[in-house]
C-alpha cells in the first residue's frame, strides 16, 4: 500500500511539473530566446551544478550555459569555461551552505575575480 501511495504521489508531482514546463515553454518562445543560465554549486573549488539542477533550469525556461544535461554529475570547471560560456545569468546555490555562507563565498571567490562586465552588471 505504501509503495502504491508513493507511486501515485510521484505521478501527481510529475504531472504538475509537466504542466509548469509546458506553460514556461509556451511563454519562453523559441530556443534562441531562452536565457543562457550558468549554475554553480561551489566557487572554491569552482563546480558547475549537476544532478537535478540542470533539469530545474530547463523547466524554468532557461538553457544551460555549459550545455550540461539533466542527471549529469556536478563537475569542476575552470574560470575560462565560466567566462566563455556566454551566460546571461548566474545562479549560485552553494551546496551545504546557508544563504549567508553562500554570500560570503561569492564575495570572497567570485567578486574578487576579474570577470567580464556582464557578469557583474545587474541591469
Amino acid at each position: 500500500a505504501a509503495e502504491a501511495a508513493a507511486e501515485a504521489t510521484a505521478a501527481r508531482l510529475e504531472a504538475r511539473l509537466a504542466a509548469v514546463e509546458r506553460a514556461v515553454l509556451a511563454s519562453a518562445g523559441e530556443e534562441a530566446a531562452r536565457p543562457r543560465l550558468l549554475g554553480l554549486e561551489s566557487l572554491f573549488p569552482l563546480v558547475a551544478s549537476g544532478q537535478w539542477l540542470p533539469d530545474q533550469r530547463a523547466r524554468a525556461g532557461a538553457r544551460d550555459a555549459l550545455g550540461d544535461e539533466p542527471g549529469g554529475a556536478a563537475r569542476l570547471v575552470s574560470w575560462a569555461e565560466v567566462e566563455g560560456c556566454g551566460a546571461e545569468a548566474v545562479v549560485l546555490c552553494c551546496c551545504g551552505r546557508t544563504a549567508a555562507g553562500a554570500a560570503a563565498e561569492a564575495e570572497q571567490h567570485l567578486l574578487s575575480q576579474t570577470l567580464p562586465r556582464h557578469f557583474l552588471d545587474s541591469s
